[in-house]
């Protein structure tokens, strides 16, 4: 069963082969041109901009993490840009809701690693920082389409993410 706030210490597993599963789509303001969002049935929730410079991000609902415990994020993505280098960047984040604290998991562009026209799973470990109660935290997505080499009009999309204790 799929929960977006997953129950103390429990995981939460996003397939959005399947749906989109509760993730939003927020996209940037002006200056920056506006993105575009939808969900594919069997291929995942993705996000491309419409005009240039953008910045947009996909953003999960919110989890509960314990404090003192390790726990990890598993993120497939994929795109429809024809090489990796001109896909758009991608980065992922955790923002700790209560502390508006902003953890840099992966940047994609990279040293080649987003393919193009495949997907591929990235594997981070993340423990809560805060001592205390449980903390709420949002996973995102950004995508940035800054550079005029990227391929104009790519899709990145969102297969799954799962995070567990571990």
């Amino acid at each position: 069963l799929l929960t977006p706030n997953p129950p103390m210490g429990g995981a939460a597993d996003w397939d959005f082969k399947t749906g989109q599963n509760d993730w939003t789509a927020a996209t940037s303001i002006p200056p920056f041109e506006s993105a575009e969002a939808q969900h594919v049935p069997g291929i995942g929730y993705g996000i491309r901009a419409t005009g240039f410079p953008c910045f947009a991000f996909l953003q999960s609902p919110e989890v509960m993490l314990l404090p003192g415990r390790t726990y990890r994020l598993w993120c497939t993505v994929a795109t429809t840009a024809t090489t990796a280098e001109a896909a758009p960047q991608i980065r992922l984040r955790a923002f700790q809701t209560t502390t508006n604290m902003s953890e840099l998991l992966a940047l994609d562009s990279v040293g080649d690693a987003l393919p193009s026209l495949g997907s591929k799973t990235y594997e981070y470990t993340i423990t809560s920082q805060i001592s205390g109660p449980a903390q709420t935290y949002r996973f995102y997505l950004d995508y940035t389409f800054f550079n005029p080499f990227d391929e104009q009009g790519a899709w990145v999309y969102l297969e799954r993410v799962i995070l567990a204790e571990i």
